[in-house]
């Protein structure tokens, strides 16, 4: 029986092996890597500043400029994805803001005007922006087979859930031992570590060669619309969009839920609340190791529909046996089904756009992620006045599976039965 589970964990850990011994897959990773440890040094020092100068209220503020602005802008800068080469995007984006957080650290570490403090990070953030389409538009490129590309994706996922463990942690320490300034400077420091390594990316030739022209005679406001025509227009693309848009607002829901849990239900308070927090992390993890079995058979399909059931139908048990075991189980699982959608759906997404509008698409995708968690922040409130916290966790549990279930023809149809290298990509 240990043979046999042995022999499954290095099947389903095999897909990762190209992504770690290609060089430049491997330098992706690592500058990711360095971008999402400057997430967690860029945002929670700015919370404790903010707090510091002007109590909860300057709080709220600063997540506002931190999420707002990207929201609003991210379709749009996204475009020097698609103008640009990618790699080229990603370095200076890292750069600007190195130069930028450096500027915050100073102004924080001299007490300077709060509102300098919240235009920098507005504009960090907005540039922030840039990253992520760059990246996932690049992948493809450097990972031709579907296989390597989808494990390529899921390093990526995996990455952000060690982040989610690792990072509060690491900010914590450093505003321990040190200031909120201090964490910038570190948070620039690891811009500089992800800019070193996309310096060294190599686009192979014959990928940059084939590298698609833009096109010379688009107006302005179609370069900028390309993003959400492609996907409005796309079934399949619109199609995952929502379906991706649909698990953001249940996962924006269940942030608030699991505050609700740790101070009402379980009575265990702050430390509670990150131990529950945690979980998604740690079930982020276990999910790589699905996601690379699946992989491994060509089955990004029923990982889509399986990991958006996980991420939503827990809830359910949960609502209904509001039990601290139960809530630690619930909640990997919910980690195990983001990590299956996301890579799926990204990995499909992929697949399915053409690379001339690909780091607009994504552009737009990453507004779509960005909306509903907020959408879903607001109505669980909501629903918890009205159904309690069990209620709550009820309803929001129902929304993914009842989904799934409707729309299973059409998941089921996506690319072409799942032909992703042949009609299934869209054609501009």
């Amino acid at each position: 029986m240990i043979g046999a589970a042995l022999r499954g964990l290095k099947e389903s850990l095999h897909p990762f092996g190209p992504v770690l011994r290609e060089p430049n897959l491997r330098r992706v990773e690592l500058a990711w890597t360095g971008s999402m440890l400057a997430l967690w040094l860029f945002a929670i020092p700015l919370g404790v500043y903010a707090y510091e100068r002007g109590g909860p209220a300057a709080v709220g503020v600063m997540g506002l400029v931190r999420m707002l602005p990207p929201t609003l802008a991210s379709p749009f800068v996204a475009v020097l994805a698609d103008r640009f080469p990618r790699e080229q995007v990603m370095l200076v984006t890292d750069l600007i803001r190195v130069v930028a957080l450096v500027a915050l650290a100073l102004i924080v570490m001299g007490e300077g005007p709060l509102w300098a403090v919240y235009v920098l990070t507005a504009f960090v953030a907005v540039v922030s922006t840039a990253f992520k389409p760059a990246e996932a538009a690049l992948l493809p490129r450097l990972a031709p087979r579907e296989e390597t590309l989808g494990a390529a994706n899921a390093v990526t996922t995996t990455i952000e859930s060690v982040g989610t463990l690792v990072g509060p942690g690491l900010a914590g320490l450093l505003l321990v031992v040190a200031s909120p300034g201090v964490a910038l400077l570190a948070c620039a420091g690891a811009l500089l570590w992800s800019a070193f390594n996309v310096v060294r990316i190599r686009v192979p030739r014959q990928a940059a060669a084939a590298a698609p022209v833009p096109a010379t005679d688009e107006r302005p406001l179609e370069v900028f619309l390309s993003g959400f025509r492609v996907l409005w227009t796309h079934r399949d693309l619109r199609l995952i969009a929502a379906l991706i848009a649909a698990q953001t607002l249940v996962l924006g829901a269940l942030e608030v839920l699991i505050y609700t849990l740790a101070f009402r239900v379980f009575e265990t308070g702050e430390g509670g609340a990150g131990f529950l927090l945690a979980l998604l992390g740690a079930g982020g993890l276990l999910g790589a190791v699905v996601i690379g079995g699946l992989m491994a058979r060509g089955r990004l399909l029923p990982a889509l529909a399986v990991g958006l059931l996980l991420v939503g139908a827990p809830l359910i048990v949960l609502g209904l046996l509001p039990l601290l075991p139960v809530a630690v189980a619930v909640l990997l699982a919910v980690g195990v089904g983001n990590t299956l959608s996301d890579v799926a759906g990204v990995t499909l997404t992929q697949r399915l756009c053409p690379d001339e509008v690909r780091g607009r698409v994504f552009g737009v995708l990453e507004s779509v992620i960005t909306g509903p968690i907020g959408l879903g922040a607001v109505l669980a409130p909501l629903l918890i006045a009205a159904l309690g916290t069990g209620g709550a966790l009820i309803v929001v549990g129902c929304l993914l599976p009842l989904i799934v279930g409707v729309l299973w023809a059409r998941i089921a149809s996506v690319g072409g039965a799942g032909n992703l290298a042949g009609g299934g990509v869209v054609r501009l």
